[in-house]
């Protein structure tokens, strides 16, 4: 694309005419988030820096400053502020806000207008036209005689009082609420250790959660058990038409009577496909491509019906809610690493996803920094003794032993005959397990028998707090296979394929 490269019998824009034949546009979305090999890459498409521009192609980009939160995966914020120079490009705002009311809107301009550096420094969002005659506060302005739809800025006093103070809130809108769902809130935090408390009293609660875990604790979610034995049915149909009901009947086949929640969401999908095909016949190819897709985008698609969501800010862009709470935790180290900007800017996405109310909480000491720069007729200051009647108890918490934390060739180095695939293959998430230490190894037991075992790091870490373990349960059962590891482990395997616990475990006391 760029000609450097010789190719025989090819001039260099011959070869750049041939790629890019019959293409005349190129639309970038989310272009606040390219790295600098996608820059490159997009240049490399446009043309950019062709003398002539007829050889050029006709580039659009989407993106808002405002929300570049990925610098720690190489994105850079000045890719889009230079996007202007770099094209001549013509620059249009749009600052119609179709999502929240006008208090939330008040309250997320005043956050990131105190940005050293911004393309919409004098194009303030708004209130779409529709609903600029609606109350600021929408429709809780008479719901919530006391709060009225501003947003509220909560005190509390830890971790734990935060979580109570939390479930007292959610308590209040289900009862001001006649349409209340669970699925329409949020919990977003800075730090995934933080929603633990929260997680922990749900459970107490009963409370019915949604825990999106960030990239790296879960793989693909094709490599998960169930959606991995769906698609080896549908590869083994071949080149076959499928019909609605025969997917239906795909699925009871493969999972009889077993049910959880991954054989759940699984179900969903296919509905999902059975309402937009009409139950028509189509080749099983464009199924499988369909599954692939959805659940590589899986953010985007909740694993369960009516369930509190709870993850991490950046867990949720793209997702809309109509409350959300941001709680305190991480807030104060990320600014004290001199990355002040970037934190405000992810504040700001958080604050964005609400929709009819919006929570911030703090903590009095080395607490989020932000909330303090807030005033104004929009906002409401409380203290957790104003939102929470019940004390705080001692709280739990759940962390997520993820890929990273296993020894991800335990059971592949047993022949596929071994005992240990078979207790495997047993498990079901919900189940049980247990630690136990073997010399420097600390095993994953199911039935007094291993299944897995630790990463050092993660047993290291795990050897001295083994008295603090209430539970272990398996999340997910992930399948792995002898060319997935490095190739100096490979010729250490002695099956094709095997299965690797995820598992969460339950702790007394604040993480």
């Amino acid at each position: 694309l760029k000609g450097k490269i010789e190719i025989d019998g090819l001039e260099a824009d011959e070869y750049r005419d041939r790629l890019l034949s019959g293409w005349h546009y190129i639309l970038v979305d989310e272009y606040q988030d390219i790295d600098q090999a996608q820059y490159e890459l997009v240049s490399a498409l446009s043309g950019r820096t062709l003398d002539e521009q007829d050889n050029r192609l006709t580039i659009m980009a989407v993106g808002d400053d405002d929300q570049n939160i990925y610098s720690f995966r190489g994105t850079g914020v000045e890719f889009i502020r230079r996007f202007q120079d770099d094209y001549q490009a013509e620059v249009r705002f749009l600052v119609e806000n179709y999502r929240s009311s006008a208090h939330i809107i008040a309250a997320a301009n005043m956050m990131i207008r105190q940005e050293k550096i911004r393309m919409k420094a004098h194009h303030p969002i708004r209130i779409n036209r529709q609903r600029r005659n609606d109350p600021a506060g929408g429709r809780w302005t008479e719901l919530d005689p006391f709060g009225r739809g501003r947003v509220q800025c909560v005190e509390v006093p830890g971790q734990d009082g935060q979580a109570v103070s939390l479930m007292a809130s959610l308590r209040r809108l289900q009862e001001q609420d006649s349409d209340f769902h669970w699925q329409d809130c949020a919990v977003l935090a800075r730090e995934w250790a933080a929603l633990s408390p929260v997680r922990a009293l749900c459970e107490e609660e009963h409370v019915p959660v949604e825990m999106i875990m960030d990239s790296g604790i879960l793989p693909p979610l094709h490599r998960i058990r169930e959606f991995s034995v769906f698609l080896e049915r549908l590869r083994r149909i071949g080149d076959e038409l499928v019909s609605g009901p025969r997917l239906a009947a795909l699925l009871e086949e493969v999972r009889g009577r077993k049910g959880n929640r991954w054989w759940h969401y699984l179900e969903r999908l296919l509905n999902d496909w059975r309402r937009e095909t009409d139950d028509g016949e189509v080749p099983v190819t464009l199924v499988t491509d369909f599954l692939y897709e959805t659940l590589y985008e899986q953010r985007q698609n909740r694993l369960t019906d009516n369930a509190l969501f709870l993850g991490t800010v950046h867990a949720a862009k793209g997702l809309e809610f109509k409350h959300v709470f941001i709680l305190d935790g991480g807030w104060n180290r990320a600014v004290a690493q001199d990355k002040t900007d970037e934190e405000r800017r992810l504040l700001y996405v958080g604050m964005t996803r609400a929709m009819q109310t919006l929570t911030l909480y703090q903590f009095p000491v080395a607490g989020n920094p932000f909330p303090a720069g807030l005033n104004g007729d929009f906002l409401l200051r409380l203290s957790a003794g104003e939102t929470a009647e019940s004390p705080c108890p001692a709280l739990g918490s759940y962390t997520v032993l993820g890929l990273q934390d296993v020894n991800l060739g335990f059971a592949g180095r047993r022949p596929s005959h071994d005992p240990i695939h078979a207790r495997l293959a047993a498990l079901q998430p919900g189940d049980p397990l247990e630690f136990r230490e073997q010399g420097d190894r600390l095993l994953l037991l199911s039935g007094h028998l291993p299944v897995a075992a630790l990463s050092q790091k993660a047993a290291a870490e795990w050897r001295g707090r083994l008295d603090t373990v209430e539970t272990i349960r398996v999340l997910a059962m992930v399948s792995r296979t002898r060319e997935d590891g490095a190739p100096e482990f490979r010729k250490l395997y002695r099956t094709e394929r095997w299965e690797v616990p995820v598992v969460e475990i339950l702790t007394t006391g604040s993480p």
